[in-house]
């Protein structure tokens, strides 16, 4: 697929309201920052004197973000707008001369770069936060990287696991907006995330979900950690891919 049907088709996702919502949780790290000037145990970080780095507080952040229910809501609500919302209101007639293919794939595109661009923001509010005020106090360790390597792999597993899993959960919610109605692709959505988050807790289902890698990634090492969550992550992207644009060319203009 060419670019010139991305850029316009992002342009029209960006525009929407759902896009501003969904991004003004990047914002979250501001209020763990308003937190730390009052003296309670709300959002509290504990951790041991001069061990946490930068890098390993946005791991936590991101983290939390990615099992709160309103972000994920939100983002999958922009899914089904972008998806389901703009077929039963009739706008797929706007796209009647191109390939229904590469609509579909602009839009999911379109829906990973809105993500991507929250994950920078995020990054960005937590760089400011960390930097700003959490230095002053004693359990950070001032570093942008974690003392040790271990705890590197340990944080970029975590960091690419949750990455790639919302990824798939975007492109399950848009296969499920083609399919059925709002509410159910997004309780779906939400339900698919609440299983990838028990499923460190169970041996069998923890290989499916690479945000669980962080359980099991020292047993099998780092490499094969990250090969695996690969190639998981493109066996979910290819079959739903598949489906999404299989249903998708059925529709009728």
């Amino acid at each position: 697929m060419g670019t010139g049907i991305l850029k316009p088709v992002f342009k029209t996702v960006f525009k929407r309201k759902e896009v501003k919502i969904f991004l003004l949780f990047s914002m979250y790290p501001l209020v763990l920052l308003v937190a730390t000037f009052f003296k309670s145990a709300f959002m509290n970080l504990n951790a041991a004197k001069g061990s946490l780095s930068f890098l390993e507080f946005f791991q936590a952040v991101l983290s939390v973000q990615y099992q709160m229910a309103l972000p994920t809501i939100a983002l999958f609500y922009l899914v089904v707008t972008v998806f389901h919302d703009e077929i039963k209101q009739g706008y797929l007639f706007l796209y009647k001369d191109l390939d229904k293919k590469k609509i579909y794939n602009a839009k999911i595109q379109s829906l990973e770069l809105v993500y991507l661009l929250y994950f920078i923001l995020l990054f960005l509010s937590s760089l400011f936060v960390y930097y700003v005020r959490l230095i002053h106090f004693s359990y950070t360790s001032k570093t942008f990287l974690p003392v040790g390597l271990n705890n590197i792999h340990y944080v970029v597993v975590g960091i690419l696991g949750v990455v790639v899993m919302t990824f798939v959960g975007i492109l399950l919610v848009a296969d499920l907006s083609i399919l059925t109605i709002n509410s159910i692709s997004v309780v779906s959505g939400i339900v698919f995330i609440l299983l990838s988050l028990i499923a460190k807790y169970f041996a069998s289902l923890t290989w499916l979900f690479p945000n669980s890698y962080t359980e099991i990634y020292e047993k099998i090492g780092f490499g094969n950690a990250l090969t695996l969550m690969l190639l998981v992550f493109i066996v979910y992207s290819i079959v739903l891919k598949v489906i999404g644009n299989f249903f998708f060319k059925k529709l009728e203009y």
